[in-house]
């Protein structure tokens, strides 16, 4: 079994995972997911979907953790903060989950645009004609 399963099931409160598997398995994710680009500047401020979605289940598992150690102990704040870090959690797996949507939308026009490019500055003709059409004034003359 994966080290994301045992994540997943973690996350969900089905079961403990070792120390050194998520610490292993963040060290991977670290180390080989992230590739930057030679001559691209933005390459460095790239977001790793994969490590963001086993940071937020990690962040889900230790939400668990306190949520019931607080729920044994009777300490209202540590469950709280319990929960916030589930939620935390969860947060940022949709992040990573909107940042892959983004990033196949951004791909899929930059690939339009390589492959069309006079349709895709017929459009951009268009629209700004209709954009400025509608935003700007009429002059009424008299």
């Amino acid at each position: 079994m994966t080290v994301l399963f045992y994540l997943e099931k973690l996350a969900s409160g089905g079961c403990a995972v070792p120390n050194d598997a998520v610490e292993s398995a963040l060290r991977e994710l670290s180390s080989g997911c992230v590739t930057k680009e030679k001559g691209n500047p933005m390459a460095d401020d790239k977001i790793n979907p994969i490590r963001e979605k086993v940071e937020g289940i990690v962040d889900q598992a230790k939400g668990h953790v306190k949520d019931a150690a607080g729920g044994l102990a009777g300490d209202a704040g540590l469950q709280a903060d319990g929960k916030v870090d589930q939620l935390a959690g969860m947060a940022r797996e949709e992040f990573a989950d909107l940042y892959e949507e983004g990033e196949g939308l951004i791909e899929k026009s930059v690939t339009f645009v390589r492959d069309k490019p006079l349709l895709s500055l017929g459009v951009a003709w268009f629209v700004g004609t209709l954009f400025g059409w509608i935003v700007m004034p009429r002059r009424n003359r008299a």
